[in-house]
């Protein structure tokens, strides 16, 4: 009785459906991917895969500090838009996101091709990675025009979309390097051209679905580009403008800080001549990222929400909610995260080889963050619901500084396992101080 009660109300609320459908999406996209990176880890060995790790370090973190990331900002928008049906703003939003996107983006690739020579021969000491590193930069600006294509498809609630989305991008690389191995012959080369081509295809597909989305809402039509430029300059146009470009800035920002402590422990372990190390991180994060692949689906379905509600909901009405999204579903995905630790060993050395199994223990450690993630996977859509980016950054900033500290002395002394210690110290930090100044982040939006 109690499990067809469960099932009745799971069929019957399209979020939670959605998130098992993102969450079964991106699992399937976690075995695809760990299989996929097994056998070219493989193919390329250790060195090698270490060589590629550090050449797309750098374009990254460029990219990263760069791109405004406009996924929250313009999701957050479009959701307010919609309660009102203004179509034409909807529009308005989707081309400053597009703008932003591009421009930002290109200045990262210039930024890229000018230094990457100094940085390759100077910090990592390996010039021949030079040419990988722009083969990859250059692709950049195709992946960037996901972000606001995305939003879109958060904002209309098109999550199957998004989700076949995943699963393609996911099958783009694998097909791509074992094209282009026999072709190219070097391993390494053949691999960056893949992740070169996939951001293309990936790119254009996406801003392919959200123009069909926005034109099948009736967003698009035959003027939609004149009213958008007369709505520039309309008073209303204007504010939006300055209050999109704000929110742009502290969002900017918070990439920043996100985008550097993703890559740095990539960079500073190169730096210390640790090739292997920067291999193994490089499979502990992507392996710890993809079992944040459940968060990332609740969060997208919760953003909405949250946004819909915002200028409606007090903090005395929300508190009891999230502490009910903790309690029966964060937790809940936060211990099925903490079970996947278990079988890591047999599973790496299985896949990988015994060359690999150095990098087990860092890779528990990283799941073990992201299981703490996941328990408050509500805490970042919450502050972008609300608008509080401001706040939002002071505090990550705080968490970067913390995180930066930690991971020179961890690093010096225990080499790859320190930094994986440090990023799981550092979540631990991030949640205390996220929830302990959530309350005063909505008692001020709502006063």
């Amino acid at each position: 009785m109690f499990i067809s009660e469960i099932t009745k109300k799971i069929s019957n609320n399209l979020r939670i459906r959605s998130a098992i459908f993102l969450s079964g999406i991106s699992y399937f996209n976690v075995v695809l991917g760990f299989i996929t990176q097994a056998i070219i880890a493989r193919i390329l060995g250790s060195d090698a895969f270490g060589i590629v790790s550090l050449a797309l370090a750098y374009p990254s973190l460029v990219f990263s500090v760069a791109s405004p990331k406009s996924v929250s900002v313009i999701t957050q928008r479009i959701c307010v838009l919609r309660t009102s049906n203004k179509n034409s703003e909807i529009f308005f939003v989707f081309l400053i996101g597009c703008c932003f996107d591009l421009i930002t983006s290109l200045g990262a690739v210039a930024l890229i091709l000018i230094t990457n020579d100094f940085i390759t021969v100077n910090l990592y000491k390996t010039p021949e990675i030079s040419h990988l590193t722009n083969i990859y930069a250059l692709s950049l600006p195709f992946f960037a025009i996901t972000s606001t294509s995305v939003a879109v498809m958060n904002a209309y609630e098109t999550y199957t979309g998004i989700g076949w989305l995943q699963l393609v991008n996911k099958i783009f690389l694998p097909l791509f390097f074992f094209l282009a191995l026999p072709l190219i012959k070097s391993g390494s080369l053949s691999l960056i051209w893949s992740y070169a081509a996939t951001n293309l295809l990936y790119g254009f597909l996406c801003l392919f679905l959200a123009l069909s989305l926005l034109h099948k809402n009736n967003v698009i039509k035959r003027n939609s580009m004149i009213v958008a430029k007369q709505y520039l300059f309309q008073d209303e146009g204007k504010i939006m403008f300055r209050e999109l470009t704000r929110q742009y800035g502290w969002n900017f920002a918070l990439v920043t800080i996100t985008g550097s402590m993703a890559q740095l422990p990539l960079m500073i372990l190169g730096a210390f001549g640790e090739v292997r190390a920067a291999g193994f991180y490089r499979l502990a994060s992507t392996i710890a990222s993809a079992t944040g692949y459940p968060r990332i689906a609740l969060s997208r379905t919760i953003l909405p929400k949250l946004s819909s509600e915002s200028t409606t909901i007090s903090w005395i009405d929300l508190n009891p909610y999230l502490k009910k999204l903790t309690l029966k579903i964060g937790v809940p995905v936060g211990l099925s995260v903490l079970l996947l630790c278990i079988p890591i060993y047999p599973i790496i050395n299985l896949f990988y080889g015994s060359q690999f199994v150095e990098s087990v223990l860092g890779i528990q450690i990283l799941i073990c963050g992201s299981a703490i993630l996941s328990a408050f996977y509500w805490i970042e859509p919450l502050y972008f619901a609300y608008t509080r980016y401001k706040l939002f950054t002071y505090l990550h900033f705080v968490y970067f500084v913390f995180f930066i500290v930690l991971l020179f002395l961890f690093t010096l002394k225990f080499g790859f396992l320190g930094v994986c210690l440090s990023d799981l110290i550092s979540k631990i930090f991030l949640i205390v101080i996220l929830t302990k100044f959530a309350k005063y982040c909505i008692s001020d939006s709502s006063t």
